[in-house]
């Protein structure tokens, strides 16, 4: 088994393990980046406007006069009071003619039969009996018959201006109506035109308000989309971040280990030259005061020579975290862990 690594030895070593880890990647493998929401934010369609029916308008029927045009006024017989009269006088005048026309043919027999026939006595019964009677009866017809025409026409006169009332007072009735129909048909197309603005109106509020929302709504899926990528993205920094962290602490570390081998070296080499100088000033000097002497060497050596390889140290290290990762350590090649492997078992 060979000997123990000498301290000048351990020192370049030392400073070769912090040149190699100072420029390598970290052999772990750090965890690979895993998003806390993988899935963006799902993004659905609005739904579908559906608007109400439109309001159905009724057409109001027009004024219709069902029972037709006014009656006219029909009199007695069509007004003839002449052909009336007449009907009446003429049974009455023709009764009376017959009963004169009996009543001359009685007596002429009469005073046919005394001897009389065409005497003052018959003359004066024909005139004073017959003639006045037929006479009378005539007038008494012809009164009567023109009394019974003009009640007649008093009572149809009656009749006709009832009529005439009572028709004026339909046609008023009906205007009426024709106007009451009027002022109804507007106040019922007054009132529709408001219902059908007024739904009009509420449908446009509506399809207003659904805009609205509708806007309200996607503007809200882009809110969540642009949140969901400015997460992602910083959460790719932050894990960027610590895994350059977590890289720069690995070299660090490695970069100590180094270091901490290379310090312990030089210490040792630092106390082993000046143990020789002691040795060798101790060798030439016989008296009783040598260890005071050896002590001064001692400390000439740790303040001289130890600072003059302690600086050389610190600017070796400053040379490779500066980019100049020659500085001078000429020691060995130590590119990958297997060649430290077989340079450490050198000294097994």
């Amino acid at each position: 088994m060979a000997g123990l690594m000498d301290a000048s030895t351990a020192a370049q070593t030392g400073l070769g393990i912090a040149a190699q880890y100072a420029t390598s990647t970290p052999t772990t493998t750090y965890p690979s980046y895993v998003s806390s929401a993988a899935q963006s934010p799902t993004q659905m369609d609005y739904a579908g406007y559906t608007p109400t029916t439109p309001m159905a308008t009724i057409t109001a029927p027009d004024y219709t006069m069902s029972a037709g045009s006014a009656p006219t006024y029909q009199g007695l017989m069509g007004q003839d009071y002449n052909a009336l009269q007449k009907a009446l006088y003429d049974p009455a005048a023709i009764a009376a003619e017959t009963a004169y026309k009996q009543g001359y043919n009685n007596l002429n027999n009469n005073m046919g039969a005394r001897g009389l026939y065409g005497s003052s006595i018959m003359q004066n019964q024909a005139a004073n009996g017959l003639d006045f009677q037929y006479q009378n009866q005539l007038r008494t017809a012809a009164a009567n018959a023109a009394a019974q025409r003009y009640g007649m026409m008093q009572t149809d006169l009656n009749q006709q201006n009832s009529f005439n009332k009572d028709l004026y007072g339909m046609g008023l009735g009906r205007e009426s109506g024709m106007n009451q129909y009027g002022l109804n048909k507007a106040a019922q197309q007054m009132t529709q035109n408001s219902n059908v603005w007024q739904s009009q109106n509420t449908e446009a509020q509506r399809a207003q308000n659904y805009a609205q929302q509708k806007q309200a709504y996607q503007l809200q899926q882009q809110e969540a989309q642009r949140n969901w990528a400015n997460q992602q993205q910083y959460e790719q920094y932050q894990y960027k971040l610590a895994q350059n962290q977590w890289a720069e602490a690995q070299r660090t570390a490695r970069i100590n280990e180094g270091l901490a081998l290379a310090g312990g070296g030089n210490a040792q080499l630092q106390t082993n030259n000046a143990y020789d100088l002691a040795q060798q000033q101790m060798s030439n000097q016989q008296s009783a005061g040598y260890m005071g002497a050896a002590g001064t060497v001692l400390g000439g050596l740790l303040s001289n020579q130890g600072q003059s390889a302690m600086s050389s140290l610190y600017g070796t290290i400053s040379g490779w975290l500066g980019g100049d990762t020659s500085g001078d350590y000429t020691y060995g090649d130590f590119s990958g862990e297997s060649d430290w492997a077989d340079y450490w078992s050198d000294y097994e």
